[in-house]
């Protein structure tokens, strides 16, 4: 076994007081083309206690030299034949000296240098076991798509909630319960076979809304199929279930009934909802085709006529909303919408972007979530990844390119906090109206 790092010069690290120490594990196998990314990514965290392990399953191409080109500030690398990626992660586990323990793997970067130090500038309850947040992934054509996790954990009982690499979990429960090697047909489900077990188990979760993660979309855990079959066998769901979700992703892999579909669907949205429905002046009319879109519409919400919105099927309304005219919904990436909630005239919330320093200028998609009460202001804008806290106002004409905290009053360009909101909210916003 090879093995090098600060702990083999007798030089460790523990935590201190309000710097409990992280762990960060990092498995790889010949795959020097993207390991020095996923180093350099660790060792830029502006956080200021963190134990760098890597755990190299005994690679033969330049890995090993990677490895070596930072091992003045890798806290332990060893190298040596394995029984694959969970039988690595086991032994970054038994290895970890930190509070929590977090795997980056190779390929795998954080969202920016300040991930650690936003996730642990916080105190946790000492009940919290698991840490987990949000993550990009990259597709193969570029595209970037960014996926909120969700703070109900009841997920967990049938398929994964959040990315492994996006979560920390304390050192002392991930040394009691290891990824179950025995468990050969869980196939690379073996971390979804520990989270499940967790949450079974009655561990704690805590969500917090920090994107942790960038990772590619590629690979054997990119198998739709396999997926479906591991989080069938992990969980224990319904046959039926299975077989519709096998089903699902079965047509969609025809490439033929794919487009297909594509077409069919961006003809019902640009010319149907977008060119016809949208000014039919009736809402119970244009409700039944919004419903038809796989649009998400809670009880007593109303949608007023002159709308425009791409990918209604990834847009959810709570109940008792209100959608002025002349709105503009992106939801490529996910809109959330909570209960009472007014949208004001000529709002735009745009889950869409590019990269404009990539050369290929990919898409980026991040998902926008507005919790109840809040209210959007006559000719805003909300661009992607934005959260708005609940009961939170946004001042006519703002442009909004940050979170806004519940019951935060911002304004300008870009928005600022400028106030404060009541707490004390109790009202509904379903205009009464027969023709909207």
């Amino acid at each position: 076994m090879l093995c090098g790092g600060l702990r083999t010069r007798g030089i460790t690290k523990t935590s201190t007081d309000g710097k409990p120490l992280i762990t960060v594990v990092t498995v790889v196998y010949n795959d020097e083309s993207t390991l020095e990314n996923t180093i350099q990514s660790v060792l830029s965290q502006t956080y200021e206690n963190v134990e760098y392990i890597v755990i190299d399953g005994g690679s033969k191409d330049g890995t090993i030299d990677i490895i070596k080109k930072y091992e003045d500030k890798i806290d332990y690398w060893q190298s040596e034949p394995d029984k694959g990626i969970y039988d690595a992660m086991n032994k970054g586990i038994s290895l970890a000296k930190g509070d929590w323990i977090n795997f980056m793997n190779a390929g795998d970067v954080f969202y920016s240098k300040y991930v650690l130090k936003q996730v642990f500038e916080k105190d946790y309850p000492d009940e919290v076991s698991i840490i987990y947040g949000d993550s990009t992934y990259i597709k193969p054509d570029g595209t970037a798509v960014t996926v909120f996790a969700d703070s109900s954990i009841k997920t967990l009982l049938f398929s994964p909630l959040y990315r492994h690499g996006a979560s920390f979990v304390k050192s002392i429960y991930h040394k009691e319960h290891l990824f179950n090697l025995e468990r050969k047909d869980c196939g690379f489900a073996l971390d979804f076979l520990f989270i499940h077990s967790a949450y079974i188990d009655g561990c704690v979760f805590e969500y917090i809304p920090e994107n942790i993660l960038v990772w590619e979309f590629d690979g054997a855990s990119g198998n739709r199929y396999l997926q479906i079959k591991y989080n069938h066998l992990i969980s224990g769901s319904s046959n039926l279930k299975y077989y519709v979700q096998l089903f699902k992703a079965f047509l969609q892999q025809i490439i033929i009934l794919h487009k297909v579909y594509t077409v069919f669907s961006l003809f019902y949205q640009n010319m149907i909802l977008n060119g016809i429905i949208n000014v039919v002046p009736i809402w119970i009319i244009r409700k039944l085709f919004y419903s038809l879109s796989r649009m998400s519409l809670g009880r007593g919400s109303v949608i007023n006529m002159f709308q425009h919105f791409i990918s209604p099927s990834k847009i959810r309304i709570g109940k008792n909303c209100h959608i002025n005219r002349y709105c503009f919904l992106d939801g490529r990436g996910g809109i959330a919408i909570g209960n009472n909630v007014s949208i004001s005239y000529k709002s735009a919330i745009i889950t869409g972007s590019h990269n404009m320093q990539n050369s290929k200028f990919p898409v980026k998609l991040a998902p926008i979530v507005i919790k109840d009460f809040a209210w959007i202001g006559f000719g805003t804008t909300i661009l992607q990844g934005v959260r708005i806290g609940k009961g939170a106002v946004v001042c006519a004409g703002a442009v909004v390119t940050k979170d806004v905290p519940d019951y935060g009053i911002v304004a300008g360009v870009p928005a600022k906090i400028i106030n404060q909101r009541i707490t004390n909210l109790d009202y509904k916003c379903s205009p009464k109206d027969l023709f909207l």
